[in-house]
């Protein structure tokens, strides 16, 4: 309905992957990359970890739609079965005879179809997806097949591809086998506000028979702030706000739509949100609020000890004239007027040395008052806490602008290679991946960031004269 009243040929915003419609924000475009990378250098053990939705399928999708012929690739959409499970699946989506159900059968046959693979000079790759839900024996399985290899490199290389719970799992010590041998790994980020923008516009725009629908600043910064740049999530919020326009028979995505229609969705996305929430988080989250209601506690706990000084501070009333033996008139309560209470706290967490001063604004006694002791005198200062400490200057923030560059390579191994020579003398060294103008990835060496081009050159001229290498001082993190 919706689709045609806009001048779409389709729904822009469907959450089933299209090909079609692939858009690759900077951090989706870093981790093909990598994967790229890894693959062309034969590692063994390959990790992508994101959010749900964020577009992990998306980067692996692209990868296969890239690839060329001497690339087989099994991708593993439900790994939460048995390790004879999982053996069958692996051998059939490469075409093996699945026949039988002894483990050793299956990992022959598959081992058999790796060699014939690797003398016919072709790679091949196996995806996991929502590896977080393999249980402790399919992982053991997992662990099992990257054992296939030859003396030289490996003969299956395998991708697992989850979300943050599976990067807790690979650095937990039950997983350090699997996790130790995980050697590129890259965690995907949600898209920013402006990538968010050119997401909607370009599928948009793909999707459209003429005339582009608008979306309106507004719109777009609710959409935002409501997916927090995941696409799955900003595609739901598009369609719902395509949907509410076309109720109000309204040609564009005002503001005032964008809410309406995401009022009915933020309860759902509220506790979809607490599904990111790894148990690291859930704890780290839990101890913050505990130490807030400490510091609270602490803040608060001074003030209550010093209300009863209130009392002892009230001038005394004046005595009654009379004989000795007539009873003396006392004043209700409520006569007598207390200090007001700010002037006590003011003093109490001041600390300063005001606090022996009179008060300009408290009334002088009344007459015939008797006159307070020396020691009343000195007891507002007794009550000022002696553990406040001032408030410490805030430290300026550096800023590093350049850096110094000591090689690039195209290959991380040489890059590696490079930075472990240098770190064996010492020097900080360190890989920064960059891209040139014709989007090609370089693994730089550099030795120090700086705050200033004349640090940096000073650094770098100090490196040639003591290692008689050649360096370069290049704007922070570009090449």
């Amino acid at each position: 309905m919706h689709t045609k009243f806009f001048g779409f040929k389709e729904n822009p915003f469907m959450l089933a992957p299209n090909p079609a419609y692939l858009f690759l924000g900077k951090s989706h475009e870093e981790a093909l990359a990598h994967l790229i990378y890894a693959v062309s250098e034969g590692e063994g053990f390959i990790s992508l970890i994101g959010r749900r939705g964020v577009g992990k399928t998306t980067v692996c999708q692209a990868f296969i739609d890239r690839r060329d012929d001497t690339t087989q690739v099994a991708f593993i959409f439900k790994p939460e079965v048995s390790p004879e499970e999982l053996l069958k699946t692996i051998n059939a989506e490469f075409g093996i005879s699945t026949a039988g159900d002894d483990s050793k059968d299956l990992i022959d046959r598959l081992n058999s179809y790796l060699m014939r693979q690797r003398v016919e000079g072709k790679k091949v790759l196996l995806f996991i997806d929502d590896a977080q839900n393999l249980n402790a024996d399919v992982l053991e399985q997992v662990r099992l097949l990257s054992n296939l290899e030859t003396t030289r490199e490996k003969l299956l290389q395998i991708v697992l591809v989850g979300e943050p719970e599976l990067a807790d799992m690979l650095a937990s010590r039950a997983l350090r086998q699997i996790g130790q041998r995980v050697s590129v790994s890259y965690y995907i980020k949600p898209l920013t506000y402006e990538e968010t923008c050119a997401y909607i516009y370009h599928r948009m725009s793909i999707a459209s028979l003429g005339t582009q629908t608008h979306f309106a600043a507004s719109a777009l910064k609710r959409i935002f702030k409501f997916s927090g740049g995941i696409p799955r999530m900003i595609n739901v919020a598009c369609d719902k706000s395509l949907f509410t326009a076309y109720r109000f028979n309204h040609g564009h995505i005002t503001g005032d739509i964008a809410q309406a229609a995401l009022r009915g969705l933020a309860p759902s996305a509220g506790r979809r949100g607490w599904g990111f929430m790894t148990k690291r988080r859930v704890l780290a989250t839990a101890a913050g609020c505990c130490l807030l209601l400490i510091l609270m506690l602490v803040a608060f706990s001074p003030r209550r000890a010093d209300l009863p000084a209130v009392g002892s501070r009230t001038a005394t009333p004046p005595a009654t004239a009379g004989p000795a033996d007539s009873p003396v008139a006392i004043p209700p309560p409520a006569a007598r007027a207390p200090e007001p209470m700010a002037k006590v706290d003011s003093t109490v967490v001041e600390g300063s040395s005001n606090a022996m001063e009179p008060d300009a604004e408290t009334p002088p006694p009344a007459a015939g008052a008797l006159p307070e002791a020396p020691e009343a005198a000195e007891k507002p200062a007794d009550t000022a806490p002696s553990h406040t400490v001032p408030d410490k200057p805030s430290e300026p923030v550096i800023t590093m602008t350049h850096s110094v560059q000591v090689g690039a390579f195209r290959r991380m191994h040489l890059a590696r290679k490079l930075a472990g020579a240098l770190k064996q003398k010492g020097y900080p060294a360190s890989i920064l991946p960059v891209y040139d103008s014709q989007d090609r990835t370089w693994f730089t060496v550099r030795i120090g960031d700086f705050p200033s081009r004349k640090a940096a050159v000073q650094r770098a001229d100090e490196f040639t004269s003591r290692e008689n290498m050649e360096t370069a001082v290049r704007p922070f993190e570009k090449l």
